[in-house]
């Protein structure tokens, strides 16, 4: 399957809703839907923010980049070439115009757009579960993202040395990733008393003197693969072992356990009783538990009660997480069950036993 054939795939799942929705158009202007939409299109400029700098108006007859003269070109010659796209573009320093083209092509149709902008309803909850199950070309994509990350997490957690900071450890995280044409999305790197006080620790000047907890979200055309990985100076404290044992058994469990057609939070729910079988009751309630991903870093939040069920070909990152230690990685739910596309290479492993199946999760490793 070619890059056009994959469009054409996607354009058919909106035009689909379109028609169950009656609406007449479409405007997409959220990073995540247009690279979707576009198979793997960046209308970024600012990554900081959800809105890219260019909008999709789709219509069932034809389709619109609709943008200031700075980004025009760009877009439409390495974005989007081929792809059957027309430009509407407007100067720069005159914005009003953008809605004005919009509502010229929409014309006296009913609309509607992925964040809500243009004075039009927001149908991002629809248009999101049509990114669910992932195309073959997306797949591949998505393979290759997973092994570039895990590679360059991989051989920073190896050179990490006592005494770097946490902020030396992110730049060069940061430079791999990079290098590798992947914008890192999220970056959480941690040393010692902050691996065990912060679930989220943002990067710091603190300097390493024993144990390191290091996180990514890598971003490309569109896609973003998710996870974490434990460093220690020496052999870990027995109670840190067997925590970092524990932790990766709930997220055996949790990755077996999504299965197409499975809600989601019957998946929750289990992992919930899995926290309690290894000892650790109320540890879930002190971070969430992860949920699918593919085009967000997750598309929703994994919860008890939640009745959206797994896809197939979706993608997800479960990070289960006890105080102290964590476990991560992005997989795909296949025919064959869970494909984690994220898993280590070169890296010590913990084989689980998981119903007659072997899985391999990560250890910490020594240095």
């Amino acid at each position: 399957m070619g890059r056009a054939e994959e469009v054409k795939i996607k354009e058919e799942r909106l035009l689909e809703l379109m028609l169950q929705q009656r609406l007449d158009a479409v405007v997409i202007t959220n990073r995540n839907n247009f690279a979707w939409l576009t198979g793997g299109g960046d209308n970024h400029v600012v990554t900081a923010t959800e809105k890219g700098a260019a909008s999709i108006v789709f219509t069932p007859d034809a389709k619109y980049i609709v943008t200031t003269n700075i980004e025009a070109g760009r877009i439409m010659t390495e974005e989007v070439d081929r792809l059957g796209y027309s430009v509407e573009q407007f100067p720069w320093h005159n914005e009003s115009e953008r809605g004005e083209i919009v509502s010229a092509i929409i014309g006296k149709g009913k609309a509607g757009s992925d964040d809500g902008g243009f004075g039009l309803p927001a149908i991002d909850d629809k248009i999101a579960p049509l990114r669910y199950s992932l195309l073959p070309e997306e797949i591949e994509r998505y393979r290759a993202l997973g092994r570039d990350c895990s590679g360059a997490i991989n051989s920073v957690c190896r050179s990490i040395k006592a005494g770097m900071s946490e902020n030396e450890i992110a730049a060069l995280l940061s430079k791999e990733l990079y290098t590798l044409g992947v914008t890192p999305a999220v970056m959480l790197v941690a040393a010692d008393d902050r691996v065990r006080n912060y679930r989220h620790p943002i990067h710091t000047a603190k300097r390493i003197e024993q144990y390191a907890m290091v996180v990514a979200c890598g971003q490309r055309q569109g896609l973003i693969v998710s996870l974490t990985r434990m460093v220690h100076f020496g052999e870990p404290a027995h109670e840190l072992k067997q925590k970092h044992q524990a932790v990766t058994r709930i997220d055996t469990l949790i990755n077996m356990e999504t299965k197409v057609g499975v809600p989601i939070g019957a998946i929750f729910d289990k992992a919930v009783a899995e926290y309690a079988a290894q000892g650790w009751p109320d540890q879930w309630k002190l971070h969430h538990q992860g949920g699918p991903t593919g085009y967000s870093g997750r598309d929703f939040i994994g919860t008890s009660g939640e009745k959206r069920v797994v896809q197939p070909n979706q993608a997800f990152a479960w990070n289960p997480s006890i105080t102290g230690t964590k476990s991560e990685d992005t997989m795909i739910v296949t025919d064959h069950g869970a494909e984690f596309i994220s898993l280590a290479e070169d890296w010590p492993m913990i084989e689980i036993d998981y119903q007659g199946q072997t899985v391999l999760r990560e250890d910490i490793l020594v240095l």
